[in-house]
């Protein structure tokens, strides 16, 4: 049952990021809510479910960026997993502590994105607007946390790591 539900997930992850979040620009960036899916699977269900959804989300995003094939899988894939690996060590379960939580996730996950990127040679984040871009994805994916938390506690049919 899960599969399903992470299948029906995933792919209003991306319809949501391709036809609403990759118009909306706040301060010239878009949210990436395939970024916030990986660690929040990963925040919810573990590093194991965080590294599986992770690697799908940036799979199926993949096709429409300017990076090599995979890459973002595999970044995706590893903020997911440690996102689960990290989840251990927190000490608040609030709104608040979930939240900062997102946000401290995303900005790691969106600076790995940009060294991976510069290895591979592709066009990420480079420059001088690194930190805004970075704090602006972190920013919105932390406002956006709470509801994707309860998504992904669906689609894990109520289990969850988060203890409340």
């Amino acid at each position: 049952m899960a599969r399903g539900r992470y299948a029906l997930v995933l792919a209003s992850v991306i319809i949501l990021q391709l036809g609403v979040f990759s118009d909306l620009r706040l301060g010239g960036v878009h949210p990436d809510v395939t970024l916030l899916i990986a660690v929040v699977a990963g925040l919810v269900a573990g590093p194991r479910r965080g590294v599986v959804i992770g690697f799908w989300a940036g799979l199926l995003i993949d096709p429409v960026l300017p990076t090599p094939l995979g890459m973002t899988a595999l970044v995706w894939a590893m903020v997911g997993f440690m996102a689960g690996m990290a989840e251990e060590m927190i000490n608040s379960h609030t709104p608040l502590g979930l939240s900062l939580f997102v946000l401290g996730g995303s900005a790691g996950g969106s600076l790995l994105y940009a060294v991976v990127g510069q290895l591979f040679g592709a066009e990420t984040l480079s420059g001088s607007d690194v930190g805004r871009i970075v704090g602006l994805i972190s920013a919105t994916n932390a406002l956006l946390a709470l509801p994707t938390i309860a998504v992904i506690e669906w689609a894990e049919d109520g289990r969850s790591n988060i203890a409340r």
